[in-house]
C-alpha cells in the first residue's frame, strides 16, 4: 500500500548556507533549498572595513580602517570619521584660533593693545587691553584724547590756566604739567593805563598802546583839537570841550634868528607838533683856519674849518703809469689801478671821485662845473660814439650825462 512509507529523507537538492548566510523555508538536517543573506549583518561605511562574513556586501560587523590618520590642531579631518580618525587631514589655522579662543581680528583702537596673538595665525587675537604707558591725570589735570581704564596717552592744563610772566595773581590756582605750571589768573606786570586824553573806550583816532599792549584812542574830536589843549574851544565830544593846539613855543621859538657862528638846538615841540630852537654859540666858528698842502690834508671841525693838518698816507704811493689810462685813483689824486681796455675804437673808463677830477684824467684843463660823485667817467676819441656809449652806460645801469669844458672839449659821464 503507498499510503505507508518507511521514514522521510531529505531531498537530495538541499543546500548548506555558509556563513553570513541563512536557510529560506523550512531546513533539513541544517539544509535549505535556497539561501539569503544574514539580515543581521550590517554595511561599512567609506572609513570602515567589514570583520567576519560577509554577504551582499554585508558583514557581520565593521571596524575602522588601519589607514586612517589622528588630526591634531591646527589639522582637521576630511570626511567621515571612524573612533576619531579620518582618510586625510586638512591645515585650517582660522578655525583652531576660534576654536582656542582667539576670535578677534583687526585692530585696537589708539589707547589700547593687543592681548595675545593666536599662535597658528597671528592675524587673530584674544581681546585689546588698554596700553601700558596710559597715564592717570590727576585733579586739575584733564586726559588728552581717548580713554583707557581711566588713563590717557598725556594730561594737560585746563584752558583756564595760562602761563604767568610775572607771577600769579592772589588766590590763584596752579596746574603744573611736564614742569611747567600755569595759573588761573596772573599778576599784572606792565601799566595798562592809557596816556592822558587818551582811553580805550574812545573812538577817535589810534593812539598807540598801555605797556601791555591794550590800544589807545583820542578823543573823538575835530582834525587838530584835543580835550588837553590849550588853545581856543572848538566844539565837544565825548569827552569834554575839545580845543584848539597851541603853536606857542614853551621855551625858545620857532624860527630863531642865529648869525654864522651859531646852530640851532631843538629845545621844545608846541601842541600842534612843531619844533622850537634856541640858537647855541659853536665854539669850533671860534678857531682861526689854517691851510694845508700835500701831502697834508685837513682836519674840518663842526664849523667847516681847516683846524690842522694830518699827513696823508696815500700820497706815499706809487702813481701808476698805464697805456690804456687809468682806472682808479686814491685820495691824494695817484694811479692805483689801471684800465685793461684800449683807447682806440671805443669808450676808455675811469673811476674818478668827481667831474673836476674827470676833467683832469682826460687831459682837460679849465674846467667850471663841479657836481656830486659819478661812478663812472667815460672818454671817448674821434667819430660819432654817442651809441656805444649809451649802450655800455645801460648795460651798467646808469644815465649818460654829456657836459663840456672851456676848451671847447666835450666828455661823458655814467651817473649809476
Amino acid at each position: 500500500d503507498n499510503r505507508f512509507f518507511e521514514k522521510c529523507v531529505c531531498k537530495p537538492n538541499l543546500i548548506d548556507c555558509p556563513a553570513g548566510q541563512v536557510g529560506v523555508g523550512e531546513s533539513c538536517d541544517g539544509k535549505y533549498a535556497s539561501c539569503q543573506c544574514d539580515p543581521k549583518l550590517v554595511s561599512c561605511s567609506s572609513v570602515q572595513v567589514g570583520v567576519g562574513a560577509t554577504c551582499g556586501g554585508k558583514y557581520e560587523s565593521c571596524a575602522c580602517s588601519p589607514t586612517l590618520q589622528t588630526c591634531t590642531k591646527p589639522y582637521y579631518g576630511v570626511g567621515e570619521s571612524c573612533g576619531g580618525k579620518y582618510k586625510s587631514c586638512q591645515l585650517d589655522n582660522a578655525r583652531a584660533c576660534r576654536e582656542s579662543g582667539y576670535t578677534q581680528t583687526g585692530s585696537c583702537n589708539s589707547v589700547q593693545t593687543i592681548n595675545k596673538k593666536c599662535p597658528y595665525d597671528p592675524t587673530y587675537f584674544d581681546k585689546c587691553v588698554c596700553r601700558g604707558d596710559l597715564q592717570k591725570c590727576a585733579s586739575p589735570l584733564q586726559g588728552v584724547g581717548t580713554a583707557c581704564g581711566g588713563k590717557y596717552k598725556s594730561c594737560k592744563c585746563p584752558t583756564k590756566y595760562k602761563v604767568c610772566d610775572c607771577g600769579k595773581a592772589a588766590g590763584a590756582s596752579s596746574c603744573t604739567w611736564n614742569g611747567v605750571t600755569k595759573y588761573t589768573s596772573c599778576k599784572a606786570c606792565c601799566d595798562d593805563t592809557c596816556p592822558s586824553g587818551t582811553s580805550k573806550t574812545y573812538k577817535g583816532a589810534y593812539a598807540g598802546t598801555t605797556e601791555c599792549g591794550s590800544k589807545c584812542y583820542k578823543c573823538n574830536c575835530p582834525y587838530g583839537t584835543g580835550p588837553n589843549f590849550s588853545g581856543t574851544p572848538a566844539g565837544s565830544s565825548e569827552c569834554g570841550t575839545c580845543y584848539r593846539c597851541s603853536n606857542t613855543c614853551s621855551q625858545g621859538s620857532l624860527y630863531p634868528r642865529c648869525n654864522y657862528k651859531d646852530t640851532q638846538k631843538k629845545v621844545a615841540t608846541t601842541e600842534c607838533g612843531n619844533a622850537c630852537y634856541e640858537c647855541i654859540h659853536n665854539p669850533d666858528c671860534d678857531v682861526r683856519g689854517t691851510s694845508c698842502r700835500k701831502p697834508y690834508e685837513c682836519n674840518y671841525n663842526s664849523c667847516n674849518i681847516c683846524e690842522s693838518c694830518s699827513y696823508n698816507y696815500d700820497c706815499d704811493a706809487t702813481d701808476k703809469s698805464c697805456d690804456y689810462g687809468c682806472a682808479e685813483t686814491n685820495s691824494c689824486g695817484k694811479c692805483i689801478k689801471c684800465s685793461d681796455q684800449p683807447s682806440g675804437g671805443g669808450p676808455a673808463e675811469v673811476y674818478p671821485p668827481y667831474w673836476t677830477q674827470c676833467c683832469d684824467d682826460l687831459g682837460l684843463t679849465n674846467c667850471t662845473i663841479v657836481h656830486e660823485p659819478y661812478d663812472k667817467c667815460i672818454n671817448t676819441y674821434g667819430g660819432d660814439p654817442c651809441s656805444i656809449i649809451q649802450a655800455e652806460c645801460q648795460n651798467k645801469g646808469g644815465n649818460l650825462v654829456f657836459s663840456s669844458c672851456s676848451n671847447g672839449k666835450s666828455f661823458f659821464l655814467c651817473d649809476n
